[in-house]
């Protein structure tokens, strides 16, 4: 059967959707086919058992903590205390720490809470390995009175350049900023925080708007307005594609519903435990600045109208809207379109990705051509 031009074509374009399918149906992780399924349950059980063994741990820290803190002479103001385990070049970075942070606050400190460092490097913690690193453990107050508290774990590895940095410093706080700041949230926003929007207050931008995002290192500036957004949704899960199109439902059902729908900090009772170190692919509900939200939200309004939204007994919706006269779905809609740019709903590929593989496809069926062309004259 003579191999017509017709039929090279038919045969690149059949390789093409080969390769496509074989692509969408291989597991991310090629580690995948060198487990069985009793890999597959030891390592479950490992994980298992470390977080179990993590939270164990935050647990006696935490019971620790708060004894020592029962032993300091009482104070007005917030403290940061630092146990007698931490060495001097960790001491000295935590006082810079300490400066740094007031750049970053949410608002005015107007009530106190207590920062405290530790040395925690546990080992073992019931025959399981436990490595602990630089981490916060955040203590919401659990009684009208008490004091939010940060717990700064430094582990086994030293990270006196890490602690005393601005990086840091915009996250060693976290919750407890807003406490410092506004005092106790209402009833219904402290019990729409704990289920999880708290993520939205993980970090603080301080007294300065956040500019327009952009994926770091591998896309420019350029490529990124290029690409429409697209590169985005690596950084969102799939609910909230639609937010960061603009719609303000879509927006107003992502903040309702608690934060953010990936990684889950781990909790030991009242405690929360945050690594130090955020990573640009985490996976928030409102995308990379999620955990800025709630700072962004406070220095948009303002701190007046803020605390009116946080000290309401309203739901957060109802609140916003007290506070601002604005729905708080078209304002986070209009919020996402300022950081994020313009970010198409629906299916397709960038522009610049379809231009490429169609140039590829008529380069491959010119090739096709003209090499059958040539077998041809050859008879």
């Amino acid at each position: 059967m003579a191999l017509t031009p017709a039929r090279w074509l038919a045969a690149f374009v059949a390789g093409c959707l080969f390769l496509m399918c074989f692509g969408l149906i291989l597991p991310d992780d090629p580690y995948y086919y060198r487990q069985n399924d009793a890999v597959r349950w030891l390592r479950r059980t490992d994980r298992t058992a470390k977080i179990a063994a993590t939270n164990l741990r935050t647990s006696i820290v935490v019971d620790s903590v708060k004894r020592a803190l029962s032993r300091v002479p009482a104070s007005t103001g917030s403290r940061w205390l630092m146990s007698a385990g931490i060495d001097d070049r960790h001491a000295a970075a935590i006082r810079r720490l300490q400066g740094h942070s007031e750049v970053y606050s949410v608002g005015p400190a107007t009530n106190a809470i207590d920062v405290v460092f530790i040395q925690d490097a546990p080992g073992l913690v019931r025959g399981v390995q436990v490595q602990q690193n630089l981490s916060q453990t955040i203590l919401l107050p659990d009684r009208p009175g008490s004091r939010c508290v940060v717990i700064a774990r430094v582990g086994q590895r030293q990270y006196p350049n890490w602690l005393s940095s601005r990086e840091f410093a915009s996250r060693v706080l976290g919750p407890c900023s807003y406490y410092e700041a506004y005092g106790t949230p209402g009833p219904q926003i402290d019990r729409w925080l704990r289920a999880g929007a708290w993520h939205f207050g993980r970090v603080s931008a301080g007294d300065r708007a956040l500019g327009l995002w952009f994926p770091p290192g591998w896309l420019s500036k350029d490529r990124w307005a290029a690409e429409g957004g697209y590169p985005l949704r690596v950084y969102v899960p799939l609910g909230s594609v639609t937010c960061l199109a603009g719609d303000a439902a879509a927006c107003e059902a992502v903040v309702r519903s608690s934060g953010d729908m990936g990684a889950i900090p781990l909790r030991a009772g009242n405690a929360w435990t945050l690594g130090a170190f955020g990573t640009s692919d985490d996976v928030f509900a409102l995308g990379p600045y999620g955990p800025y939200f709630l700072s962004e939200m406070a220095h948009n309004i303002g701190p007046e109208r803020f605390k009116r939204f946080w000290t309401s007994t309203a739901d957060p919706v109802q609140a916003f809207r007290d506070a601002t006269g604005q729905e708080l779905g078209q304002w986070t809609a209009d919020w996402t379109r300022r950081k994020y740019g313009n970010n198409p709903v629906g299916p397709g590929v960038p522009a610049s990705q379809a231009s490429l593989s169609i140039t590829l496809i008529v380069l491959g069926a010119i090739g096709a051509m003209l090499i059958a062309r040539r077998r041809q004259m050859s008879f």
